[in-house]
């Protein structure tokens, strides 16, 4: 990686055979997991980040797995960057936006803060809807801080739909290459390939087959908010939900769309989504208890906790306690500030401060709980790793 050398994988044999079409494809193996991927401080630089990646496991195959990263999205804006000398929202509007006619988009990192009149995140807290904070910050720029309206939204679907057809000129060429298959997503579920059958990756689209043709489509989102995009390039339809709340449903709404517009039947896409989404959850429940089974009492566990602790992708988490609570401090993550609460022998879970992350019926168990081992002392957690106490 000549041009971001700061993103190098924990295989550095690896490191020196990617390609800009591994990190698009999203081929090189890394993980989702740890505040690298989701929740890193948001005012540090890119570069800060995605020094982290090296320290990250690698759960698959390097050219043969699909496993997605946001951390590859991010490189790949700041290699555009450099090679540019321009920021990326500058390339965005001279490549994208502007010969699309797209006028109320663009990309917002540092120093451009979000357009005026733009939705806001929404959770349900307390049985009502509530605005909370914008947890994706502008060190995501890559992978997300694109902000574009319901009417940019149809250019983009139309321009898509046109380049797949028939591209017309360098832009349009570069499109209908990131629609191709790049990468094989094997034992896809239900949100990649809806129909089954073979489902590939392209440059930021999942390629499967729907409706007799192609289905080209990305979903992502944050806390507080979700977004899909759905083409039928084929039939020449497109849907794209852009949703101010957190809800499992909207890939699901967005193929229901696109069979009512392609004059098929109902085949109950939101309702099969929801009930993925929970057999997902369940299963991610499950496993996250065995690991760190509740039972039996507390006793002076949540005292063994108490120190600082560090691991080379989260950082350094302070465990203190403060007045009659015990205190879980990310210094790299503050967004996970919290408190420590006991839920039975040896195993914790942390209520945190942030509301943007009040806990939803399908969110992932945080789970913490102290263990010794011949090193010394670690503390164990669901999403964080094992973190070692500072000596």
């Amino acid at each position: 990686m000549r041009v971001i050398p700061e993103f190098r994988l924990s295989d550095e044999s690896l490191t020196k055979k990617v390609t800009f079409r591994d990190l698009a494809g999203m081929r090189v193996g890394l993980t989702r997991e740890g505040v690298a991927e989701w929740g890193f401080r948001q005012e540090v630089p890119k570069e800060a980040r995605l020094e982290r990646a090296r320290h990250m496991r690698l759960s698959g195959r390097f050219r043969a797995d699909f496993n997605y990263s946001n951390l590859c999205y991010i490189a790949l804006g700041l290699a555009t960057e450099r090679l540019s000398n321009r920021s990326l929202n500058e390339l965005m509007l001279e490549a994208i936006f502007e010969p699309a006619g797209m006028g109320d988009s663009l990309s917002s990192g540092f120093g451009s803060p979000p357009p005026p009149g733009c939705a806001e995140p929404h959770m349900p807290i307390d049985g009502a809807a509530r605005r909370v904070a914008e947890l994706t910050g502008p060190n995501s720029e890559g992978s997300a801080r694109v902000y574009l309206s319901a009417r940019d939204a149809v250019k983009w679907m139309e321009w898509l739909i046109a380049a797949d057809r028939a591209p017309d000129g360098q832009a349009q060429q570069a499109l209908a290459t990131i629609m191709s298959p790049q990468t094989a997503i094997g034992a896809a579920d239900l949100r990649q390939a809806p129909e089954g059958g073979e489902t590939a990756y392209g440059m930021g689209f999942v390629i499967t087959n729907f409706a007799g043709g192609r289905l080209l489509s990305h979903g992502g989102g944050g806390r507080g908010w979700r977004h899909m995009i759905a083409l039928l390039p084929e039939r020449q339809l497109g849907v794209t939900l852009m949703v101010a709340a957190e809800s499992p449903l909207v890939d699901g709404i967005a193929l229901d769309l696109l069979d009512r517009m392609a004059g098929l039947p109902s085949r109950r896409w939101a309702e099969r989504f929801a009930e993925h989404a929970i057999r997902i959850a369940h299963a991610d429940h499950k496993k996250i208890n065995q690991v760190f089974p509740v039972g039996g009492r507390a006793g002076r566990a949540i005292d063994d906790l108490l120190g600082d602790y560090s691991n080379p992708v989260t950082g350094s988490v302070r465990v203190y306690r403060e007045h009659d609570e015990i205190r879980f401090q990310p210094l790299d993550a503050p967004i996970f500030n919290g408190r420590l609460r006991p839920l039975g022998g040896n195993v914790h879970t942390i209520n945190f401060d942030e509301m943007a992350l009040a806990p939803q019926p399908l969110d992932p168990l945080f789970r913490v709980k102290a263990a010794r081992y011949s090193g010394g002392a670690v503390m164990r957690t669901s999403y964080f790793g094992d973190l070692r106490l500072s000596s």
